[in-house]
Order: structure tokens, then C-alpha cells, then sequence
């Protein structure tokens, strides 16, 4: 099981939730975890980030990015890694050390979100075909200029809502979906009202990469 250490990670048990009946207690899912980082490596990220990022720019990927055919096949194109982003590099770092996660950065694909308001990321549960079980998610936006609390991601039971679990999020928060939390619930980005960027970063199945055609030449 991976280690964490106990001073940074936060283990939350219990919330409560919102469901169809009312407010209830729920367990959150088997394999979610969440940890604060350093506020000055989330910032450094951020302004990295921000020197790459246009206003109407919504993504960034690094290492790789792929596009899915018909027939289960598609096209996979080399970019530059983490490697030339150092901040970001480091904030990876920080949370898999953290989480205690060894992980292999040569199947490695981030995807920098950038939500303008109004914008949010649709109700979806991961595939297990595509990724490993790993996956992390870190929160950078400047929420106004005290950095409140915001609601910024929404656990669902069984993918569907059922029961509904929010996380509220401050610059830094780093969570780790494995198991159970990645694959049998579902998960949100509610529209936003501020500007919110955050580093999803997961990792490819090797077997899945063989569907792919190869495109070496970065972009």
C-alpha cells in the first residue's frame, strides 16, 4: 500500500453529503486522498503556467497527446514533458512523494485545465483500459485575492450522483484517485465563477499504447 506521511496527507473519513433524501453522512470512496501543498510550490506553477497560457486558452498537455479513432485506435504525438515545465515538475514531485506513489514518468500525461466562468468539466469516470490506476489532480487558481475556499470538484457515487461528495478546494490541494475512487464513482468540475487552473496528470497503460500509431515529432 503506498506510504504516506502523516503530517502533510489529510484522511478524511466521513462528510456529509447531499443526496435525492436529504443530508447524510457518507464514506468517501476507497482509494481518494487529499494533501495540501506548500503554497509557494503551487504558486510557482501557476506563474509558470500563466506565462504559457493565453486567456482563451483551455488546455496544455504535456508528454503526450492523443487523439481516439474508430475501431479503438488512434494517433499518439510526442510533446515536451514535465521536464520543461521545472515548477511544474516539482509540484508532481512534491505530491507523489507525499502520497508516497512511484511512478514511471515515461508513460506520464498531464493536462493543464484552464475554466473561465461559467466553464466546468462534465460528469465522467475514468477507463480503466486506458490509464493506470493512478491519477492526480492539483488545484492553482488564484480564487480572488485572499485565495478562499471553493467548491471545485464533486465526487459521485456510482457515477451517477447518487450521492453526492464536494471537495472544497484552496490553492495547492493535491488529490490522488486510485481504486475504487477512480473507476466506480464519478467525478465534476461544477461551473466555475472565478478563473481556476489545475495539472490532472495519469498514466498510460503500456498495453494501450501499442493501439496507437506514433507520431514522434513534438508539437
Amino acid at each position: 500500500m503506498p506510504r504516506c506521511r502523516p503530517a502533510v496527507v489529510l484522511c478524511i473519513a466521513c462528510l456529509r453529503v447531499s443526496t435525492s433524501a436529504g443530508l447524510q453522512a457518507v464514506t468517501l470512496p476507497s482509494g481518494f486522498r487529499v494533501l495540501k501543498l506548500p503554497l509557494k510550490v503551487a504558486r510557482d506553477a501557476r506563474s509558470e503556467l500563466d506565462a504559457c497560457l493565453s486567456q482563451n486558452r483551455r488546455k496544455l498537455e504535456m508528454q503526450f497527446s492523443f487523439t481516439t479513432l474508430n475501431g479503438g485506435r488512434g494517433r499518439l504525438r510526442s510533446l515536451p514533458g514535465p521536464d520543461a515545465y521545472p515548477a511544474c515538475d516539482r509540484l508532481m514531485t512534491a505530491s507523489e512523494k507525499s502520497f508516497g506513489l512511484a511512478c514511471d514518468r515515461a508513460l506520464v500525461q498531464v493536462m493543464v485545465r484552464q475554466y473561465q466562468p461559467g466553464r466546468g468539466l462534465k460528469l465522467h469516470v475514468d477507463s480503466k483500459e486506458m490509464f493506470e490506476v493512478l491519477k492526480g489532480l492539483t488545484g492553482l487558481a488564484s480564487h480572488g485575492l485572499a485565495e478562499e475556499p471553493v467548491l471545485a470538484v464533486v465526487l459521485c457515487a456510482g457515477g451517477a450522483g447518487e450521492a453526492t461528495v464536494p471537495v472544497v478546494e484552496t490553492t495547492g490541494l493535491a488529490m490522488c484517485f486510485q481504486g475504487e475512487a477512480r473507476y466506480d464513482w464519478g467525478h465534476k468540475v461544477p461551473p466555475v465563477s472565478e478563473r481556476r487552473l489545475s495539472i490532472t496528470w495519469r498514466w498510460f497503460c503500456r498495453s494501450y499504447l501499442d493501439r496507437f500509431d506514433f507520431l514522434d515529432q513534438p508539437v
